[in-house]
């Protein structure tokens, strides 16, 4: 009987994060689910597939590293030590102009948006290169791109992020794993609720498609990026 493949998504609980872990639990993914406590009843009517998927959902704060020690620990025990895939995909939005920043909010959106990142990966990289091909995909944004006012901190946080993958690729290659990020613009669900009209405007006016991104694209970027025939795609930031 053919293993089931094993990934973990971070920031799973809304929007994005939601659909694309259940996007992997109907392709038949073994998933683990890591959300916040909050978010655990969007689950309630999946335990069905969970089970059947031999799935996990995982509660943590990714900015407490006691918190992101002990899921790693956890996250060894559901996947008998190897990963398949990795999908950072937690994060906060933020708005606000430079002089009406305080430091302590961009601190606060780089915790969530970069440093954890950085953390939970640091942590999971012993499963995933025991993978025979792994991969690992951060979810960006346009706006790391896009010079706006008002992005001090979200813009700056995903073009640390961006940094960061093409490092990991780097890095990560002679491990066989294989490192992207996706940059959507304005996507229909989940970040977008809290954004400007006058915003999301201007994001898509940029794009070659003057409209908010439809997930299911998104999604399956994810879903093709985590497959065997995207082994030779690495180190890419995909607008």
């Amino acid at each position: 009987m053919k293993k089931s493949r094993k990934v973990f998504i971070t920031g799973a609980g809304r929007g994005l994060g939601f659909e694309t872990a259940i996007a992997l639990l109907k392709s038949s993914w073994s998933v683990g689910i890591c959300i916040r406590e909050s978010s655990l009843t969007n689950f309630d009517k999946h335990e069905e597939l969970i089970a059947k998927t031999g799935s996990q959902i995982f509660i943590a704060d990714l900015c407490d590293e006691k918190q992101v020690q002990e899921l790693a620990k956890s996250v060894k025990n559901w996947c008998d030590g190897s990963l398949d895939g990795l999908v950072n995909n937690a994060g906060i939005a933020h708005g606000g102009l430079i002089q009406g920043t305080p430091l302590s909010e961009v601190r606060d959106v780089f915790d969530v948006n970069f440093f954890a990142v950085i953390s939970i990966t640091q942590r999971l990289f012993r499963y995933l290169r025991k993978a025979e091909k792994s991969s690992i995909i951060n979810i960006s944004s346009i706006s790391s791109l896009i010079p706006e006012s008002g992005q001090i901190a979200y813009g700056a946080s995903k073009a640390a992020l961006n940094s960061l993958t093409k490092s990991m690729a780097q890095e990560y290659r002679r491990n066989n794993i294989n490192v992207n990020a996706i940059l959507p613009a304005a996507i229909d669900t989940g970040m977008s609720s809290e954004m400007s009209q006058k915003s999301i405007s201007e994001q898509t006016s940029l794009m070659a498609h003057k409209e908010l991104i439809e997930s299911n694209d998104v999604i399956e970027l994810i879903l093709f990026l985590l497959e065997n025939r995207a082994q030779s795609i690495t180190g890419q930031l995909i607008r």
